[in-house]
C-alpha cells in the first residue's frame, strides 16, 4: 500500500498536478438569544432567525444579499413585550432595516461588519437589543469581524457571547449552519513576506481624491504595518488604517503627518483580513470602511478571493468599485506581494 500511495505522489508531480485541499466556506448563520431578567432570572423573551447571504456578481457596490427567514420568538407577555420593528444591519452609521417583522427579508448589503440589532417593545419603550456577534460579510461569504477567525461550521464555532450585566442579561449567539465547499491548493508557491498596497478615492461629485500608501512586513506572529504616504486634494485631512477586525481600531496619521508603524499580531493561523481605511476631510465628510486590500490565510499560504494564492506571476488583488452610500465616489486599490520567501 506505501508503495502505491509513493508512486502515485511520484506520478502526481511528475505530470504537473496541484494537490487541494477541500475548505469550508461559511454563508449562513442562525441567530439565537434569550432575555432574562436580573433577580428572577428568568427568561422574558427569545427569538431566532437564519441568515443566509448570496453573491451578486453584477452589483460591485453591493455585492451582497441577505436573506432572513425562518422566525420564531416568545414572550412571557406577548401584550406588552413584543418585536416592535423588523431587525436592523447597520453599516456605517446606515440603518439597513428589514422591510417587515416577520416576513421573508432581503437585503442589498455591501462588503463590510455589521451587528444586529433586535427591536423589542418592553412596557412601552422601543429597546434596541444588540448582538455582540460582529460578522464580516464579503463576496456571498462570512466570517468573524471580531478575532478575523475563519468559521469552521463543521466544528460548529459559536460567535458570540452571553452578556452578564444588568438589568437584562441576553444570552445570544450565531453558529454557521449552512456552507459550501472549495478546493484551495496546498502547493506552497512560496510564503509571501512583504506586501504593499496602493489606494486612490476619487470623489467627481466634490472634485477631491484622497490616496494611501502602505507596506506589510509579514512576521511570525503577524504583520508590521507602514503607511508610508497619505495625500488629500483637501488640506487636514486625517485617516484611520487597519485591519477590519473589531477589537483592534487601526492606526491614525494626517497630510501634515502621514507615515505611522503599527504591529499587529494573530491568535491563529487561519484568518481573513480586509484592510480597511476611514478618510476624515474638513467640514464633517469623509469616506468610511474603504477596502484596500485582502488577505486570507490558510495552513500558512495567503489567498485572495477565497481560493487564488498569491504568486509570483499572480502577486496582486486588485479592485475598483463605487463606496456605497457615497454619490460618484470610486475606489481603485492594488494590494501585491513584493517579496516571496523562495526569492
Amino acid at each position: 500500500m506505501l508503495r502505491y500511495l509513493s508512486l502515485w505522489i511520484f506520478a502526481a508531480t511528475a505530470i504537473g498536478l496541484t494537490i487541494s485541499a477541500k475548505v469550508p466556506i461559511c454563508n449562513g448563520l442562525r441567530y439565537s438569544g434569550a432575555l432574562i431578567k436580573c433577580g428572577t432570572e428568568k427568561a422574558f423573551y427569545s427569538y431566532g432567525f437564519d441568515l443566509s447571504v448570496s453573491i451578486n456578481p453584477k452589483n460591485s457596490t453591493f455585492p451582497n444579499q441577505l436573506r432572513i427567514t425562518n422566525f420564531e420568538s416568545w414572550s412571557i407577555d406577548p401584550l406588552s413585550i413584543y418585536h416592535a420593528a423588523p431587525l436592523i444591519f447597520p453599516f456605517n452609521q446606515i440603518s439597513n432595516q428589514c422591510s417587515s417583522i416577520n416576513g421573508t427579508c432581503l437585503l442589498d448589503f455591501p462588503n463590510g461588519a455589521t451587528q444586529m440589532l433586535y427591536p423589542l417593545m418592553v412596557n412601552g419603550t422601543i429597546v434596541n437589543y444588540g448582538s455582540n456577534a460582529i460578522i464580516f460579510i464579503n463576496n456571498g461569504n462570512i466570517f468573524d469581524g471580531y478575532y478575523g477567525g475563519l468559521l469552521d461550521p463543521i466544528a460548529g464555532k459559536r460567535l458570540g457571547w452571553d452578556d452578564p450585566y444588568c438589568p437584562v442579561k441576553h444570552q445570544q449567539s450565531a453558529i454557521c449552519t449552512n456552507f459550501y465547499y472549495i478546493h484551495v491548493p496546498e502547493e506552497n508557491y512560496g510564503s509571501c513576506m512583504n506586501f504593499k498596497s496602493v489606494t486612490k478615492i476619487t470623489d467627481s461629485a466634490r472634485n477631491t481624491t484622497v490616496s494611501l500608501n502602505a507596506e506589510y512586513l509579514v512576521t511570525l506572529t503577524g504583520f508590521n504595518v507602514t503607511v508610508t504616504n497619505f495625500t488629500s486634494s483637501i488640506p487636514g485631512s486625517s485617516y484611520i488604517y487597519g485591519p477590519n477586525i473589531h477589537y483592534w481600531q487601526g492606526a491614525g496619521g494626517n497630510t501634515t503627518n502621514p507615515a505611522q508603524s503599527f504591529p499587529l499580531q494573530f491568535g491563529g493561523q487561519n484568518y481573513q483580513i480586509e484592510w480597511t481605511l476611514d478618510a476624515n476631510l474638513p467640514g464633517y465628510y469623509g469616506y468610511g470602511k474603504v477596502i484596500t486590500g485582502e488577505l486570507i490565510r490558510r495552513n500558512g499560504i495567503f489567498y485572495k478571493d477565497d481560493s487564488i494564492p498569491y504568486t509570483v506571476s499572480d502577486p496582486c488583488f486588485k479592485l475598483t468599485y463605487a463606496i456605497p452610500y457615497y454619490n460618484n465616489v470610486t475606489v481603485e486599490t492594488e494590494f501585491c506581494c513584493t517579496l516571496f520567501a523562495s526569492n
